[in-house]
Order: C-alpha cells, then structure tokens, then sequence
C-alpha cells in the first residue's frame, strides 16, 4: 500500500483555495478547504454530492471508484477520501440541538439571537453533511478561548490550578524563586499505559495488532526500564524509529475485551541551557539539514507562508533571533483551539495560517515550516505532557541553533505563556514565555522524533493519526480500528525525585 505521507503529497499538487478565505457562504468555503482536489482529480459526481454537503454519498462513490480503478495512484487517492470523509462526520457528530444545549449549560444568559450572531461571524466550526448542520465536538468549549467575554460568562470557570503549578514548575527551573512542593530537577517516573478494544468491535478469532508509544532514550530521558506487559510482546522499535513503539499482537476472545497493558519506569531531566544569542552563527551540520526541506503535506512552502515567514522575520539575518520573531508572532496573532483530527486536514500549517487558531501539534507545525522557510532547522517531538496536576497528549519542536544543537521551542505553552487567562503577572509571563524557547521541565514523556514516519513494523492500513503517535495505533487482518473503536489511558503509578 502507498504510504499515507507519499498519498497526501499528490493529493495537495492540485488547486489550493484562496490565500484569504471569500466571505461566501459557509458551507462553501469549508469543502474546498476540505477537499482541494474535489474539482480536479474527483469525479463530476462526486465531487458535487461533497459541494452539496452529502458527504456519505461521495464517500460511498469514491470507495466505488477506489474497487474500479487500475490506475494505483487514483485507487490509493480515492480509498483515502473516502475515509477521510467518514472520519471528519466522527469529529462533527453535534447537533444544533446540542450547541444550543451546551450554550445555556456553559455561558450565562445565552440566547437564540446571540446564537444567530456568533453564526455568523464563524464562532463556531460547522459543515452540512448529510443534509443537516453538524457542530464539530468542541466548538462550545473552542469559545472559552475566544475572549475575556466568553470567559467572563462562563458557568464552568477553569481554576488554572494545572496552569500555575506548571508555571511554578518552569519558573523554578530558570531560578524564578517560586518555591515548589516537588522539585523541578530530575524525576523518575513510573508509568502504566493501557489500551482496550471493547467487546463487539472486533469478531472473536481475528488477531488485532497494536503498537504501543514507548520512551524514547535521549540526554534528557533515560535508564528506561520496561517492568511488565501484556500480552508479551513481540518487538520494541528501534530508539531511532521515528515513532518509538512496544508492538503487540492478540488474538480476540469472544465476549472479553482485547487489553494491552504496559508498565516502565524512565528518569526524566529539565532541558534548561542559558543560550548566548551572540554565540549563535549560521550553520547546518548534515544531521540537521534534512530538516530544512520540505515535509508533505504539512510542512509545504507554499507562496502565502513564505511572504508570511520574510514579513515576520524583516531585516533580521541572525538564526536565534529569526526563530524567536518567529515564536513570539505565533504567540501573538493565534489562540488555542481543541483540535479536529489531524488526518483529516489536508495541510495543516496552512490551517493554522488561515484561521490563526490551532492545537499543540498544529502550532509545532507552523512554526517549523516558517522556520524551515529561514534556513532554520527545525523538527517534530511529542508524546504526553504528565505533571502531577494534569496529563494529556502534547506536542512541541526541536530548532538547531550552533553550537548549542537541537533546543527544544514549545510554542503551544509559549503562546498560553502570554495569555492573560492564565492567572500570572505581567512579569510571570514574558518570563514563561521565555523559558519555553529553548527550555522544558522534566514532565514530560519523549515518544516522537519526527512526525508522519512508518512504524516498526510498519502498518498495513491507513493509520488513525497520520502525523503523531501518542493513542496507539491498531490494526486486525481486514481494516484499521479507529480511535472510535477503542480507549487508551495513561497512569502517573510513582513520581519521585531521581536518585
């Protein structure tokens, strides 16, 4: 099977929409950002039930044309919509019914006319799919983000207790003189990830196939110990793979769910190094210059991003300070929105340019395609953020400056850093915004080095996240189990300062 990042690629050859979106209608705009290759390389019919908003009848034509094809480009492109459109009616399952539930259950006040309003100056993210208007799943909690007004109303206040310990956490490691009740110096941590397919998802005798993230070894990540797993498992990737995985297989029994279940310990450190910014000069060794290239479909150097990357950087030729103009406009000019998923975006750094709103992982994505765009290497690392206040999945990159080597840059926490929902000083925040150019605490888990890469072994089927790799990843004999399919959870067992 074509792999997905050679698929995307051809996929995004065609007609891109606008730069800067019409004011048409809606429904509109939103297919062509969609779809851009829906008027050159679908079919006349297909193409017009997804300009329609029929989106299950253009999928169920491409998986036609997908069966019929002998041209293997086309088969692989069409099998691929299709599956995309299934997956972007899982992420815009609420109704208006239900926004206007969540409106009156989460704002103060709310109206119908405010409703109307907020429409139509595209507060929330919609599509007509089926015949009807479908609300993605985080379009009310999106609004929280929007302004200090939504805030204000809000009947579910967030206490920002995970956003000040955090800060606490960062301040002290840069020596803020913020006293802690744990160290910020290095942690040993013990971690249990469980990943369970319910009853009924998969027939009993087929065999699912599982890739687990797993630690990374790295300066700031070792002496990882892999304690217990069920089932055995068959193969730990490489440390250099891409996407480091335990990988599994188990054969489905009737009326129990399939269960994957690992426990290890790793000790973590701060990446704190005071940067002399005089210091820094240009030069790319050849184990960085892969990562000045373009990396379809996401990371692509389209006309709109470079104009954008030479209007943000000015005059500026030294790399330190090109990266850092570079964080601070992605600081200043987008905000936070729970995302969609990612494989259902054709490109994302164009996404975030257009709608200067994103995630963790589509902010990281951004920012090395500008950075990349001023000679600046830069790459992918993730896997989870996991203080003792809050964990969840998280993303953030790696820019190569000389002599220092690979810095890591957060611009997710850069850009909240210098939000004014945080609860933090003035002061608090220019400083949080500078730790994290350059700078992370210990908690966090290191899993991805690269985004978008084959895994070991590699996949048969299309994955369920195409550029990341924090849930796991299952697979049976026949198809992919989506994320819809099955539940992951990941465990902070022990947290201790490392001997």
């Amino acid at each position: 099977m074509m792999h997905i990042a050679v698929l995307l690629f051809l996929s995004l050859m065609g007609a891109f929409a606008p730069a800067a979106l019409a004011e048409a209608d809606m429904v509109e705009s939103d297919w062509t950002e969609d779809f851009p290759l829906a008027e050159t390389l679908w079919p006349v019919d297909a193409a017009q039930e997804i300009r329609e908003g029929y989106y299950s009848r253009a999928a169920c034509q491409l998986e036609e044309l997908a069966k019929q094809s002998a041209e293997p480009g086309l088969k692989e492109l069409y099998a691929w919509e299709a599956e995309r459109i299934r997956r972007i009616i899982v992420d815009y399952s609420l109704t208006e019914e239900d926004v206007r539930t969540q409106l009156e259950e989460r704002y103060e006040h709310a109206t119908a006319e405010e409703f109307e309003r907020w429409m139509g100056e595209k507060r929330f993210d919609w599509r007509r799919i089926d015949g009807a208007v479908r609300f993605f799943d985080s379009t009310v909690r999106n609004l929280f983000f929007e302004n200090e007004s939504f805030r204000r109303r809000s009947t579910k206040p967030a206490d920002f207790a995970f956003e000040r310990a955090r800060a606490r956490t960062a301040l002290q490691v840069m020596g803020g003189g913020v006293s802690l009740d744990a160290s910020a110096g290095a942690r040993r941590l013990r971690i249990r990830m469980t990943i369970r397919v319910p009853v009924g998802e998969v027939y009993a005798g087929k065999t699912i196939r599982c890739w687990m993230p797993y630690p990374r070894e790295t300066d700031y990540q070792c002496e990882i110990r892999l304690l217990e797993a069920a089932p055995p498992p068959i193969s730990l990737a490489s440390n250099d793979a891409p996407h480091r995985s335990l990988y599994f297989e188990l054969k489905v029994q009737a009326d129990a769910p399939a269960i994957f279940e690992a426990t290890y310990e790793y000790t973590a450190k701060p990446r704190y190094e005071r940067i002399d910014p005089s210091r820094v000069v240009e030069h790319v060794p050849e184990e960085a210059a892969a990562f000045l290239r373009e990396q379809p479909p996401h990371v692509r150097f389209l006309p709109e991003l470079a104009d954008l990357a030479k209007s943000i950087v000015g005059e500026e030729v030294r790399p330190y300070y090109k990266a850092r103009r570079i964080y601070d406009w992605i600081g200043e000019h987008t905000h936070y929105r729970y995302a969609r998923e990612y494989s259902t975006i054709p490109n994302i750094s164009r996404y975030v340019y257009t709608n200067r709103y994103g995630d963790c992982g589509q902010l990281a994505l951004l920012f090395i395609t500008l950075c990349r765009l001023q000679g600046i290497p830069a790459r992918w690392e993730s896997g989870w953020m996991i203080y003792p206040e809050e964990k969840n999945l998280h993303d953030w990159t790696l820019i190569y400056l000389h002599p220092y080597g690979w810095i890591p840059v957060d611009p997710d926490f850069g850009m909240s850093a210098g939000s004014d929902w945080q609860g933090l000083t003035g002061k608090e925040r220019r400083r949080l915004q500078d730790f994290y150019f350059g700078r992370l605490s210990p908690y966090r888990l290191i899993v991805n080095h690269d985004h978008g890469r084959p895994h070991e072994p590699a996949k048969r089927y299309w994955r369920s996240d195409t550029v990341d790799f924090q849930r796991g990843e299952l697979e049976t004999e026949d198809e992919n189990l989506y994320f819809d399919r099955f539940q992951y959870s990941l465990e902070i067992l022990s947290d201790e300062p490392a001997g």
